[in-house]
């Protein structure tokens, strides 16, 4: 039992460090033209409308690269399959509470709920 939760543990942690790793290079390849002033919600809005199409990818990209690194992990450390499951279900509450804050295209809506499933399923699949 204490692995399960270590494992469940380490792997929402290594979503979190995986998906920030990713969104960094994508920041390094896309840095914004400006700075985003984050308490105007009007600024905020025009800068997700500015942002190249690229540095939203790498987003979506964060959120699979994340869900596969602590699904895959986390299982490795747990060996309990389920935990892959956790950490997705971590993922999208991240998920809402980032698009309740941040307005996103509806595009981009969909991959970040679909991106991060199927880095848990892969993880899932490796992990066999």
């Amino acid at each position: 039992m204490v692995r399960r939760i270590l494992g469940v543990i380490v792997g929402i942690i290594l979503f979190g460090v995986g998906t920030t790793i990713v969104q960094l290079i994508g920041n390094a390849m896309f840095p914004p033209a400006v700075p985003i002033d984050m308490t105007d919600p009007a600024a905020v809005a025009a800068a997700v409308t500015a942002i190249p199409l690229g540095a939203k990818l790498f987003v979506v990209l964060a959120y699979f690269a994340g869900a596969l690194l602590g699904g895959w992990v986390g299982i490795r450390i747990g060996q309990w399959r389920a935990i892959a499951w956790w950490v997705l279900g971590s993922a999208w509450i991240g998920n809402v509470l980032n698009i309740m804050a941040i307005p996103h295209p509806v595009w981009m809506i969909v991959a970040s709920f679909l991106s991060p499933l199927i880095g848990a399923l892969l993880a899932l699949r490796l992990s066999r």
